[in-house]
């Protein structure tokens, strides 16, 4: 149970209905939907899509918008007596700091049920291999010669480490994650279940020798991959190993579940590729960039600093600092839009003849 100064602590909030709430103190045991919230529940309002489920919601904390206080208060809900509402300047960070906090509530669903400290009776773990007294190695694990696990880190059931590979401090290797050889996973890490983590790169050359292609000869990987600080890559995601030189994730990248990354990709400070978007070889994303889900950058384009990929979005050369893009080829969103209007004129007359509804 945390209580509500916690709360007020935690988020840097303020409260702004003091006057309204009675004497008796308010504590919180878990993060909850507006819809069907008790009084034990914190919940969170900060878009208006959501504004019918106030009527029935009952939590002892709601947190919201600076824009959303003076309308609660004047809207005679219930929750405005029964309920501290804060008021912080950043909602959705403060619901991004409280997960944390209420994840600590139950580690069980943080990290998985270990049934023992250490190193798992059936795990294999090479002789060679550095594993941290402090670290956790689940069942059925294998830890390569000359690898390392840092303090503190655990590595789920079925984890692969492999060949001089070094996975740093605090990092957590959710089941069935795969560290090729020759690859270094930096602290605080958290790669999600069916993550590949230095896979060969798609090369190969055509051998034309005899006049024609008659077969593809492959081109062997011998880079390796590089995963900064504070990085999190979601499920069922590859990253591919650089051909000669790595492949770069630097720090606080967020990666989503069934991207792609490239070989000899780089994958700049605080960038963030969502769902199924991918990079070819040799593409760089700037810092704090985002692509959109299915986004895609070709070989060797880059994307600068704090630029904005729409989703479906195919990039076909470099992309500013800054930037919004949108369709494919890509182009400035607002280009994008105006040809999109354009396109829907076009065809409406042919829908209105054959009696479509637009």
């Amino acid at each position: 149970m945390f209580s509500l100064d916690q709360i007020l602590q935690w988020t840097g909030g303020r409260l702004t209905n003091g006057e309204s709430l009675g004497s008796e103190s308010l504590s919180v045991a878990r993060m909850a939907p507006l819809r069907g919230s008790l009084s034990s529940d914190l919940c969170f309002f900060f878009s208006k899509e959501y504004q019918h489920e106030l009527p029935d919601a009952r939590p002892a904390v709601l947190i919201t918008g600076e824009a959303f206080v003076e309308p609660l208060r004047s809207s005679g809900l219930p929750l405005w007596k029964s309920s501290a509402v804060i008021a912080c300047k950043d909602p959705y960070l403060a619901m991004a700091k409280l997960s944390a906090r209420f994840s600590s509530l139950s580690p069980g669903r943080e990290y998985g049920d270990f049934t023992s400290e250490g190193i798992h009776p059936t795990a294999v773990v090479h002789p060679t291999a550095r594993v941290a007294a402090t670290a956790v190695i689940g069942p059925h694990c294998v830890i390569e010669r000359d690898s390392r696990v840092g303090e503190n880190t655990r590595i789920m059931a079925g984890g692969f480490v492999g060949v001089g590979s070094q996975i740093g401090a605090d990092s957590l290797l959710f089941p069935r994650v795969t560290v090729y050889q020759g690859c270094r996973v930096g602290d605080r890490v958290r790669l999600h279940s069916g993550v590949v983590i230095g896979s060969d790169g798609f090369g190969y050359a055509p051998d034309k020798s005899s006049g024609q292609v008659t077969h593809h000869e492959k081109i062997h990987h011998l880079g390796g991959v590089v995963i900064g600080n504070d990085v999190e890559i979601g499920a069922c995601t590859a990253v591919d190993r650089g051909t000669i030189s790595d492949t770069v994730i630097e720090d606080l990248v967020k990666i989503d579940n069934l991207v792609q990354v490239g070989h000899n990709s780089t994958i700049r400070r605080g960038a963030i590729l969502c769902g199924m978007s991918g990079t070819a070889g040799g593409s760089v994303v700037g810092r704090f960039a985002y692509l959109g889900g299915r986004a895609i950058v070709i070989n060797k384009a880059e994307i600068g600093d704090g630029a904005m990929l729409a989703a479906d979005c195919v990039v076909t050369k470099d992309v500013g600092a800054g930037e919004q893009v949108a369709g494919s080829p890509h182009r400035p969103v607002r280009e994008h839009l105006k040809i999109q209007a354009r396109l829907s004129r076009m065809i409406e007359p042919s829908r209105q003849s054959k009696g479509e509804k637009s």
